[in-house]
């Protein structure tokens, strides 16, 4: 028998050139994936894990995995699974996604960065204070 892949947890990012997507496989057969590696027809070569290893995936377990890719022209991503099953042949499995009925897309967000730049901006300005005010208060004495 072979294993049994079910997919779960999806959150899709868009970055400036590539899409990246983390989710969760678990295999739900009674037989172990080995050496299993993840990848997207649409994700040749982009970004920092256009494949993903896990390794083995045993029965009944879950693992996380995290795949860049361009954007697929009809909003269907075509993960591509490779492993070894219990003779050491190489099994290769597509499964489509479609991202517009299952994925919520969301843009990089880069509010984090402009309000840390406001509050450094803030202290230096505080600190530059507080050290002019000590100097015209030396200056008096």
């Amino acid at each position: 028998t072979l294993p049994d892949f079910v997919f779960a947890n999806f959150k899709v990012t868009k970055g400036d050139t590539f899409y990246t997507l983390k989710a969760d496989i678990n295999n739900m057969g009674f037989s172990t994936a080995k050496s299993l590696k993840i990848t997207t027809i649409e994700g040749t070569d982009v970004g920092p894990y256009p494949v993903y290893p896990i390794g083995n995936l045993d029965a009944d377990d879950l693992a996380g995995f995290e795949i860049t890719f361009n954007a697929p022209a009809d909003n269907k991503l075509t993960l591509v699974l490779s492993y070894k099953d219990a003779d050491r042949d190489t099994v290769t499995e597509n499964h489509v996604i479609d991202l517009s009925n299952h994925l919520i897309v969301e843009e990089n967000n880069p509010a984090p960065v402009i309000i840390t730049f406001v509050v450094i901006v803030v202290i230096i300005g505080l600190i530059v204070f507080a050290c002019v005010r000590k100097s015209r208060k030396g200056k008096k004495n």
